[in-house]
């Protein structure tokens, strides 16, 4: 699955749901201060080089990656009401078990790159 990203709406690291964040400076949430259907801001995780989120880290692309096991650590993973994805479809699923991952996680059978255009 790879994300081509031109503007924060379009990126699955924008929590449109969530006071227009960005998850992709994860661990810590971060303000997008642009139009987000229009460009993305310069501190961009996808403006440089691609970034690989996965289920393990153990598979070497050359790409910087993100390791996910539990939703929680996901930068794809958003709380408002209800726990939600924002990978899923369609995007902001809630999350509706307590345990580690759906069995509907897209990450246990794909690998999600993000890039900037």
């Amino acid at each position: 699955m790879i994300f081509v990203v031109s503007a924060c709406s379009a990126c699955p690291f924008y929590l449109a749901g969530n006071e227009g964040k960005c998850s992709g400076r994860f661990p810590e949430l971060k303000q997008v201060d642009v139009d987000p259907e229009t460009t993305r801001p310069e501190w961009c995780p996808a403006s440089g080089a691609a970034l690989r989120v996965t289920e393990s880290a153990s598979c070497n692309s050359g790409l910087p990656a993100i390791a996910v096991n539990e939703c929680e650590d996901c930068p794809f993973f958003f709380q408002n009401e209800k726990r939600r994805c924002n990978i899923a479809n369609p995007k902001g699923r809630p999350i509706l078990t307590d345990g580690e991952r759906p069995v509907w996680c897209v990450l246990r059978k794909e690998v999600a790159v993000i890039r900037g255009s």
